[in-house]
């Protein structure tokens, strides 16, 4: 982890984007496992460093801990749910009492936010394809000349106040739905996908401003 706590000053002592890729392409495959793990909007892990610090006497000990548990097992068991609510935190918790001087590092990957001052497209200059990308469509100024009124067909669209939601269904139809910056919304009744056609049931406090499907 040593490693690591050099990486992010290195990327922290510059705010040039160029000088910053020429730090991530020196790095290690563990360092791109770490940026991969804290970058990648489909990687959640469903507790935070408050959370978990304001617990942390609370959720010790964890007697069945495996002694040769490391980083990437507990990110892996957070994500895919093998241990939730206060055996998440203990597990979190148990693992930084094992290395507490790493403590404030893993809780960076946890919070999704290593504090380098970049982010998936600066990395992907240095790692092409390593963080995905939610490339949505974004409000821009009206510019009189982008537009041809006089043309057979023009369309406008309103826009509306609310949380943006983009909805990916993978191979096996299973639809999940994320927020613009790639965190899943759970709030959300049901989504179910018929044909190209997806319908959503929407909490009644949630708007819908507008809907992205990436197949």
């Amino acid at each position: 982890m040593t490693e690591l706590k050099e990486f992010i000053e290195q990327m922290r002592a510059t705010s040039s984007s160029n000088e910053k890729v020429k730090i991530l392409k020196q790095q290690s495959e563990f360092i791109q496992r770490v940026l991969e793990y804290t970058y990648n909007p489909y990687k959640q892990y469903y507790v935070t460093s408050k959370t978990c610090i304001k617990n942390f006497m609370k959720s010790l000990p964890i007697s069945d801990l495996p002694l040769s548990l490391e980083l990437f097992d507990v990110l892996n068991k957070l994500n895919n749910r093998v241990v939730t609510g206060h055996d998440a935190i203990r597990l979190v918790n148990s693992f930084i009492a094992s290395c507490p001087n790493n403590g404030e590092l893993i809780y960076k990957i946890i919070d999704k936010n290593l504090d380098i001052r970049t982010g998936a497209k600066v990395i992907n200059k240095a790692f092409p394809n390593l963080i995905p990308e939610f490339n949505v469509a974004l409000a821009k100024t009206f510019e009189e000349k982008d537009v041809d009124f006089n043309a057979a067909e023009w369309y406008a669209s309103r826009k509306l106040d609310g949380v943006r939601c983009l909805a990916v269904v993978d191979e096996m139809g299973k639809c999940t739905l994320y927020s613009r910056m790639g965190k899943e919304l759970t709030t959300l009744n049901s989504g179910i996908k018929f044909g190209n056609a997806l319908l959503i049931t929407l909490a009644p406090v949630l708007v819908l401003r507008s809907l992205s499907i990436i197949l």
